[in-house]
């Protein structure tokens, strides 16, 4: 019954948004099970968040749920900043 909940979803998305069938099937399912969307599309994360859906890009998700990520690779790594 699940899945009929999420066709239903991105079917309704899809006569209300200009999506193609694959992303109105990803914000279906998003939006009848609670999830995070990361993606490198622009124009998809503003509709995702436009339907109050949470939406990052990769580096965004990395920041906001791992603070400093980046700079604890780069440390690792022995990168430093030029001066």
């Amino acid at each position: 019954m699940g899945s009929f909940r999420i066709f239903l979803e991105a079917n309704r998305l899809q006569s209300e948004q200009p999506l193609d069938p694959f992303d109105s099937i990803g914000l279906g399912i998003i939006l009848v099970k609670s999830a995070i969307r990361v993606s490198r599309d622009d124009e998809f994360i503003k509709l995702a968040k436009k339907l109050n859906v949470e939406a990052y890009t990769p580096e965004e998700f990395l920041e906001s749920y791992f603070p400093n990520v980046f700079g604890l690779i780069k440390d690792d790594l022995g990168i430093t900043k030029e001066k």
